[in-house]
């Protein structure tokens, strides 16, 4: 599928709901096709904060785990973008109940249960107040979740040894 079919795909999910139904019974591997940054249909409208047409791809069956090319998750990015004072927290909740992973983490972007403790908005901390650390430490995690201060109180620490 080219880029234009794609978001043309991809929109579907928020303008014809019954159009996306008809043609996901028919092969549902549309689900699963991938964007410019490998992002599935679902993942892109995560990220744009379209809560019917992601609850819509979760109920034909999308995939909550998918990555894109960069190896991060729908979940992953909405708790990082809800940082910026959008309010994914009702994504994020619909994600989280169809099983995406909390804890999964890539080079590029710390794990959703480290990045909403580090989120202003209290409706994403609601959805991970209640859920224990990773079972493995997460040193990463750790490290790509401080803000600049943090980061830069950590680098003078680590030089003069006392970190």
């Amino acid at each position: 599928m080219d880029r234009a079919a794609w978001y043309e795909w991809t929109w579907l999910f928020v303008t014809d709901s019954g159009e996306v139904r008809r043609r996901v019974q028919r092969d549902p591997e549309l689900l699963e096709v991938r964007g410019l940054w490998g992002e599935t249909p679902m993942m892109f409208l995560a990220i744009e904060g379209q809560s019917a047409a992601v609850l819509l791809a979760l109920e034909l069956g999308a995939d909550p785990n998918a990555r894109d090319e960069f190896g991060a998750s729908a979940l992953q990015s909405c708790v990082g973008l809800s940082r910026s004072g959008r309010d994914l927290s009702p994504i994020i909740s619909a994600l989280l109940a169809r099983g995406a992973d909390p804890y999964h983490f890539c080079e590029t972007r710390a794990c959703a249960w480290h990045l909403s403790r580090k989120n202003l908005s209290k409706g994403v901390q609601a959805n991970f107040k209640d859920m224990p650390p990773p079972a493995t430490a997460h040193e990463e995690c750790d490290l790509m979740t401080l803000d600049w201060y943090e980061w830069e109180d950590k680098l003078s620490r680590d030089a003069s040894g006392d970190g």
